[in-house]
This record gives C-alpha cells, structure tokens and sequence, in this order.
C-alpha cells in the first residue's frame, strides 16, 4: 500500500478560516455534503486557486458506530465574515502542529493510513496527540482524477509549541 509507507512530517499549520457542512454517519458517505458545499460556495464565487477542500473527523471509528461518526465537509475562506445559511456554517481551526503524512491512492485506504498513523508511528514519535480534530486535505479532485493518483493530506494534530 503505497500511501502507507510514505514518510510522515510534523509541521505548523496556520489558522485557518472555513466554510462546512456537517456529515454524522460513515466517514466514506460524506460526499454529497461536499457536493452541497461547493454548490453554495460557487453560487456565492467564493472558490478560487488558492482554496482548500478538506474534512475534518472528529471520532475514532474504531470505538465510536458509524452511523454516529462525525465529520465536516469543509472549504476554506479568505475571510471569516461570510453569510451562512441552514446547514452551512463558518468555523476557524487555531494555528497549530501536525503530524502530515501524504497518502497517494483511493479513499478507501484512508482508514488504514490513519491506523498505520496511531498504532506505528504515534507511539514510536514521543509526540502526543491534541484536543483538535484530524484533517484530510485533499490534494486533487476525484472527479477527474483516476483514484489511484488521488493525493490527500492526512493530518493528525499534535500537543506542543506551535512555530507559526
């Protein structure tokens, strides 16, 4: 599994202001919120090159039902000031340090980086995991990128010193 194997980093990451959309069930069923999500953000010109598409998960699905796991589908703003309504809100993640690993292949093997993250190279690290949630940044879009070339951004948030 290619995208398990890659090398892991910490770095910083900057405060980050964003729109989202709430998904409560399998993490793999999210995307019709992003579906939603980037139909009001295109409607409102708010996409542009430089915007992130991203998830934020917030349960460990292996204590926490699927149908209860919680996760938001986000896109980030250049400004925290935008007007939401129904579902879609605006939030903002504090600077802080992660640990990034960039996983190349289907979204299916996601699940498995992340345990490949926590149960081999957490422990071995000496770093600490913090109260924040873990982020999947994606790379490119599926629609039109075969799924073994996706590339996303797993990110898991860590205790300590922030150098941003």
């Amino acid at each position: 599994k290619r995208g398990i194997l890659m090398d892991i980093r910490i770095e910083s990451r900057p405060t980050t202001h964003y729109a989202f959309i709430r998904h409560v069930g399998p993490y793999s069923e999210i995307g019709p919120s992003f579906d939603r999500l980037f139909d009001w953000a295109g409607k409102g010109a708010l996409i542009d090159p430089d915007t992130n598409c991203f998830t934020l998960s917030y349960d460990d699905p292996e204590t926490v039902a699927a149908e209860a796991l919680r996760s938001d589908a986000c896109l980030s703003l250049k400004k925290e000031d935008i007007e939401t309504t129904g579902e879609i809100k605006v939030g903002t993640i504090s600077a802080g340090r992660y640990a990034v690993q960039r996983y190349v292949g289907s979204y299916d093997g996601i699940s498995a980086a992340y345990q490949h993250m926590f149960t081999r190279w957490l422990p071995a690290s000496g770093e600490a995991v913090a109260e924040r949630p873990c982020m999947e940044i994606y790379l490119n879009n599926p629609e039109t990128t075969p799924p073994d070339r996706l590339e996303t951004l797993l990110c898991i948030p860590l205790k300590g010193q922030d150098t941003v």
